[in-house]
């Protein structure tokens, strides 16, 4: 069992380094997923009856298509605006830049998504947005720093989306279940 485990993570790294945009999309997409899956299954204890299979499917949607492609386009350039050298003064700069400027903007992002995937629009999202952004963000300064850090400091960048993906599993938990707590369901699911 260990060698076929060993056997998918060399072609999964083989992948990686063939088609890494592709391939950390749909990594993200997945990791966002089964983050809703588990949000929905642990902490909303929905059961698989009351599951709701449209807004799994919405969240891996925007995993693979919005965020997977983003994060990685989003490394990249940090890498080319400090550097791909592993010097610490470089990985603060990268991770300083990340949480003061680009979490701010993607959760500007992100939210809204989930918003309109629940059904949502015009001042039922723009209100779930001013309600709920300030708590993600400051959420998220609890735990990304520290991630990024060390992801900007150990992690190559072919493999960072994939670190950020494995801490996202337990982020990606909170924010589907904050995102979709107060949702009527009702209303999207027809």
């Amino acid at each position: 069992m260990l060698a076929s485990f060993h056997h998918i993570g060399k072609w999964y790294v083989s992948i990686l380094y063939r088609r890494p945009w592709t391939t950390q999309a749909a990594s993200t997409g997945l990791i966002c997923g089964v983050g809703d899956v588990i949000a929905q299954q642990v902490m909303e204890r929905k059961g698989v009856r009351r599951h709701v299979w449209k807004r799994t499917l919405s969240v891996t949607a925007i995993g693979f298509c919005f965020t997977g492609p983003v994060l990685r386009g989003w490394f990249n350039l940090l890498d080319q605006m400090f550097g791909k050298t592993v010097v610490a003064r470089d990985a603060i700069k990268k991770m300083a830049v990340d949480q003061l400027f680009f979490a701010p903007v993607l959760f500007a992002c992100l939210l809204p998504m989930f918003g309109l995937s629940q059904g949502l629009h015009g001042n039922q999202l723009k209100e779930k947005v001013k309600q709920e952004y300030l708590n993600v963000l400051f959420s998220c300064y609890k735990l990304w720093p520290a991630a990024q850090l060390i992801n900007f400091y150990f992690v190559p960048l072919v493999f960072r989306v994939n670190f950020t993906n494995i801490i996202s599993l337990g982020w990606n938990t909170y924010l589907a279940w904050i995102a979709h707590r107060s949702c009527d369901y009702s209303v999207i699911i027809k």
